[in-house]
């Protein structure tokens, strides 16, 4: 009865080590690395092409994102869907869905928004004077 004992503990131990290697590795995830918000992308219809750049905040009605040379607010209402990648999986929303969007937040440069200090830095940095919003 000891000799299972024994083997039926060592295999315990087995699998609890076994489970301590499971999941995705965080050394292969920008979002775990970087400092960086993630890369979205937004699709509008009509033809558009389509605008992607790095994730700042998630707004309750709207994505702030640097864009190539720009600080910009997208309103939910002015495109069709969006997709981010690396996250915590490549996720495509359709713009329609706001609360979709709030699973992004942790993985913005600044998940808990942007501050008026911080905004205005960022802005000055990109040489803007003020957030341009999308659409307006």
């Amino acid at each position: 009865m000891a000799r299972w004992h024994k083997t039926l503990v060592a295999l315990a131990l087995l699998v609890v080590a076994g489970a301590c290697r499971v999941g995705p590795n965080p050394a292969a995830s920008t979002a775990a690395t970087s400092p960086h918000g993630i890369r979205v992308e937004l699709q509008f219809g009509g033809g558009d092409e389509p605008v992607a750049g790095e994730l700042l905040e998630v707004r309750d009605t709207a994505l702030v994102i640097r864009t190539a040379g720009s600080i910009v607010l997208f309103p939910f209402t002015s495109f069709r869907s969006a997709s981010s990648d690396p996250g915590p999986r490549r996720t495509r929303v359709r713009a329609g869905d706001a609360d979709d969007f709030q699973a992004w937040a942790p993985f913005a440069r600044h998940p808990y928004g942007i501050s008026e200090e911080q905004l205005f830095q960022l802005l000055r940095l990109e040489g803007q004077d003020e957030l341009i919003v999308w659409g307006s």
